[in-house]
């Protein structure tokens, strides 16, 4: 061939290639449009925000890939610039268009947001909200986006050799890809906080869920172009999870907070407390996965009662045990605050335990009613924690009714003993007037003074506040009725009519009516 016909040749390629070029830019162009505008899809500005934000819904229906009418027209030309070896036009072409309009939605999901330097410092509730963003974020890239900019790749350049693959697919997502990734590796690396753990069960879940979708589009090979290892990831969420849960369990068992509720109600850390273990349920699915292994049944030097209720191995599963343990810690919490509700006028009484406040025990009878009417509530975390020990805690509540019962009774019935009540000075009868005159004004004004101590004192529940008044009036009543029939008559005057200030039905109406109002 002539010097001529070579140059015509050359100049012929040369056109071909140009126009191949410019048909190529011009369909990949024309199908690379955004369907929306390109301000971003995040409700919330900022990331501060005190509102909760997340990607709208129509944005997840709007994104598509090219459409399939000029996926073949794209692919011949690219097998045909190959053959003319001239494939990286196309590839500069591509990575032109694409990667801008990859960038574009990447900027509307808010992927800025994952930018994380030390997620130790993070505000608990900004992290959690980019959790939030993040979870559907990822479903979008991986499930949509970096899957459908996968499949254009291979449709167009489909067996032109590993080189495309970098230079096309991945140089169009890599970027969004380590920043996306780089964030899962900062949350595996916050630090523990009980009220992360959930969201945090989140993360982990999203992450597992999409794992085997990172591996088909980030398959081992492309590891050192996009350094993803989710599976180092997910262990190391699983041992914050872990690390979070034993820490929470610990601080359960030294919490030592001076905040006494008023009245003796329920105390906020019960509350908090049964939340917390009825959320761990809501999660028994994948913490049950996580969680292989028994809580420990040792804190120290600590005896902590009930501690054989967590040593059921095989009647429920490791979840269910730390869920008892949870519970039996937070009972042994309780029993410590005792020193909240001191009686002040028991406290230097010979003989008289630490404990033996009425108020203490009506608050322990109050939370452990809490506990267990919580566990009673649902049923399957009442089938995790047991007849067993449900009927010890339903038995301490009596336990604890009893004994706050007896001692608001103990200084009213001592005021209507027979001890003391003979004298010399009845002859007829033995019985002293004016000692009997001085037991009904002590009972009186004893009985004034429970009342005005009680008309302070809560108790939430109905039916729990019914049977406590029913069980006082069985005790008073009868002892008060005993003793008017026995000695009233003896202190009747028409001087002092006023001394005998109730009758029995009148008594036990007064406490029905008057306790704990």
């Amino acid at each position: 061939m002539s010097i001529l016909s070579q140059s015509v040749a050359v100049d012929q390629i040369q056109q071909f290639v140009a126009r191949r070029k410019v048909e190529f830019h011009s369909i990949l162009t024309r199908e690379t449009t955004l369907p929306l505008n390109s301000s971003s899809m995040v409700t919330s500005s900022s990331i501060t925000d005190s509102t909760t934000y997340e990607l709208q819904d129509e944005y997840f229906m709007a994104y598509d890939g090219l459409s399939t009418e000029v996926i073949p027209d794209l692919r011949r030309i690219a097998m045909e610039m190959n053959s003319a070896g001239h494939l990286r036009d196309c590839v500069d072409v591509y990575k032109c268009v694409r990667k801008p309009f990859v960038d574009t939605h990447l900027r509307r999901i808010g992927i800025e947001n994952f930018i994380v330097g030390n997620a130790k410092t993070i505000p608990l509730e900004d992290l959690k909200r980019k959790i939030d963003l993040w979870i559907r974020a990822a479903h979008f890239c991986i499930r949509i986006l970096f899957k459908r900019e996968k499949k254009v790749y291979e449709q167009i350049f489909e067996g032109t050799g590993t080189a495309t693959y970098e230079e096309c697919f991945v140089a169009t997502v890599k970027d969004a890809a380590v920043q996306l990734f780089s964030f899962a590796d900062a949350v595996s690396s916050t630090s523990r906080n009980a009220n992360k753990l959930f969201k945090i069960l989140d993360f982990y879940k999203a992450l597992s869920d999409l794992s085997s979708d990172i591996g088909v589009l980030f398959p081992p090979e492309s590891a050192r172009f996009i350094p993803i290892d989710t599976q180092k990831q997910l262990s190391q969420l699983k041992e914050v999870v872990l690390r979070t849960l034993s820490d929470f369990e610990n601080s359960l068992v030294h919490e030592v907070s001076t905040i006494s509720e008023p009245a003796g109600t329920i105390h906020r850390l019960t509350k908090f407390v049964m939340d917390y273990v009825s959320r761990i349920q809501e999660y028994k699915k994948i913490l049950g996965q996580l969680i292989e292994s028994n809580p420990p049944t040792s804190f120290r030097d600590l005896v902590i009662p009930d501690l054989e209720f967590v040593n059921q191995e095989g009647r429920t599963t490791p979840l269910g045990l730390h869920l008892i343990l949870i519970i039996v810690v937070l009972s042994f919490n309780l029993e410590g605050k005792f020193k909240n509700y001191e009686d002040p006028s028991l406290v230097s009484a010979p003989d008289v335990r630490r404990t033996d406040s009425p108020l203490f025990h009506l608050f322990m009878m109050n939370n452990v009613h809490y506990i267990v009417q919580h566990i009673k509530g649902d049923p399957e975390l009442k089938e995790v924690v047991g007849d067993d020990y449900l009927s010890r805690l339903t038995e301490k509540v009596r336990l604890e009714m009893n004994c706050g019962e007896n001692l608001i009774c103990v200084k009213l019935l001592h005021c209507l003993r027979d001890e003391g009540l003979r004298g010399s000075t009845c002859v007829s009868t033995g019985v002293s007037k004016r000692v009997v005159r001085e037991r009904i004004r002590m009972f009186n004004a004893r009985l004034e003074e429970v009342q005005r101590a009680q008309s302070t004192w809560v108790v939430p529940d109905v039916q729990l506040r019914d049977e406590l008044r029913q069980s006082i009036s069985a005790e008073l009543v009868p002892a008060y009725d005993s003793f008017l029939k026995q000695y009233g008559r003896d202190i009747e005057n028409r001087r002092r009519p006023n001394i005998i200030k109730f009758s029995v039905e009148e008594l036990g109406t007064f406490i029905s009516t008057s306790f704990f109002s």
